[in-house]
């Protein structure tokens, strides 16, 4: 799990002691699967987003429109020397896009993604800002 534990269950959840939403929010999870034959390992980094970090984007940032279906427009309403990363995350947590010092206003598309719930959480410095995008 990353920490060197293991487990044998078949639905686990697991906490990490040495968590630190601060310093780093995608960790690599991997899955290893195991039978008399043969092994199989599978990976992936997810975003780990407690909720009670993040703050919803006000007027930090708009994103319109909202609910889309082909393309979003992000505009951001300062955009300082900080370094700055936007992440757009499914409802599951999966990155699925991910851009640092953007422009103060550009384009998105989303025309290749399922209909559903996603994130786009913006980090700037110690402050993250988040909000729903619903694709159609």
């Amino acid at each position: 799990m990353g920490d060197g534990t293991t487990s044998d269950e078949i639905d686990v959840s697991h906490i990490y002691s040495d968590f630190s939403f601060y310093e780093t929010s995608v960790y690599e999870v991997c899955l290893t699967a195991i039978n008399d034959c043969e092994q199989a390992q599978f990976c992936e980094a997810i975003f780990v987003s407690p909720t009670q970090f993040l703050e919803e984007g006000g007027d930090q940032f708009s994103v319109y429109p909202n609910p889309a279906s082909d393309i979003i427009y992000i505009e951001l309403a300062e955009v300082t020397n900080d370094l700055m990363q936007i992440n757009l995350l499914d409802s599951q947590g999966k990155s699925i896009w991910l851009s640092s010092n953007p422009e103060s206003k550009f384009e998105l598309s989303i025309s290749h993604l399922p209909q559903g719930v996603y994130y786009l959480i913006i980090q700037q410095s110690d402050k993250f800002l988040y909000k729903r995008i619903i694709k159609n």
